[in-house]
């Protein structure tokens, strides 16, 4: 990021926002993980080569290479992997401490990318029951969504609900070997819907304490995340909540910025322009973006440059 805009890796970037930015009610959002493996007899990503190893075990994570400081990032498809979108604790620590530092404005000259002022929602609790969705494939979620106070201040929790039906479109998953978490942007439609009915079967919960900052056109999510574990049928296992992971995602909740400037681009196509015009008018909104993900990459993995 910080490069030409004919990088392809930057090219197929900017294209998946536009392809989504015009579509109503299309969430884009950017979240930290790490690609791992599912099976073992097709594992290693060694250099951008596929490779044949068969003593690594699932869930091995993809070779990095965190001392090299040229850049090697691709675009990963292969269904071979998954992509695990827990960090560790310590820098989801880290991060969080910075953006709360921000949202005080108080000043450090590491952290230029950040232009605009930054400010913290109260933080939430969020109980997210999975149900199936009777008219196809996918799930409804029901929402119970706890705002939460200051610690400090005796203030009253407000709590709601939502009923929404998640539907994912599409994804791109981007290898960063150099880097210490690889990044997943994908693009989802939220529709609300009726609440299942009472005999519906929950096949998945999860409990989320979540901290946000709002960044100008995009908002960054930090939560603490439990899994439901179900009862077995022995019942020798209760059901309870597993152990907390953490979870980084930063979502675009402004897209006009993207809608306009894609505009400008096909309208530039149109009329047989220079191609280059509308191709800096997509990189002048693109670059912010790249810029938050940069930042989000670069602070949870020690470095300063992307």
């Amino acid at each position: 990021m910080n490069r030409l805009v004919f990088d392809p890796i930057y090219r197929e970037i900017a294209n998946f926002l536009y392809k989504y930015a015009n579509i109503d009610d299309c969430e884009i959002e950017a979240k930290l993980g790490i690609l791992r493996w599912k099976k073992t007899e097709m594992t290693g990503l060694i250099k951008g080569e596929w490779e044949e190893l068969h003593d690594i075990e699932p869930s091995t994570p993809l070779p990095r290479f965190l001392n090299e400081t040229t850049s090697d990032e691709s675009i990963i498809s292969d269904t071979r992997c998954y992509f695990d979108t827990s960090i560790d604790l310590s820098d989801f620590k880290t991060l969080n401490g910075i953006l709360l530092l921000l949202s005080n404005q108080l000043e450090t000259g590491k952290l230029a990318d950040f232009t605009n002022k930054i400010e913290l929602v109260p933080p939430r609790e969020i109980v997210d029951s999975f149900y199936e969705d009777p008219d196809g494939t996918d799930h409804i979620r029901v929402s119970r969504i706890t705002e939460l106070g200051p610690p400090d201040q005796n203030q009253l929790q407000s709590t709601s609900f939502e009923t929404m039906r998640k539907v994912r479109i599409d994804s791109l998953t981007v290898s960063m070997p150099h880097f210490k978490y690889d990044l997943r942007i994908s693009a989802s439609i939220e529709e609300e819907c009726f609440s299942p009915d009472q005999k519906a079967k929950v096949v998945e919960k999860r409990h989320k304490e979540r901290y946000s900052y709002r960044d100008g056109d995009v908002v960054w999510d930090l939560s603490l995340v439990k899994d439901w574990v179900p009862e077995t049928r022995d019942k020798t296992v209760a059901e309870h909540w597993d152990d907390p992971h953490y979870e980084v995602e930063m979502e675009i909740t402004d897209r006009q910025p993207l809608v306009e400037r894609r505009a400008a681009v096909l309208r530039a196509l149109a009329v047989h322009e220079d191609p280059v015009p509308g191709v800096e008018a997509m990189q002048g909104v693109v670059d912010p973006l790249f810029a938050r993900l940069r930042a989000l990459v670069c602070l949870t993995s020690g470095r300063h440059v992307l």
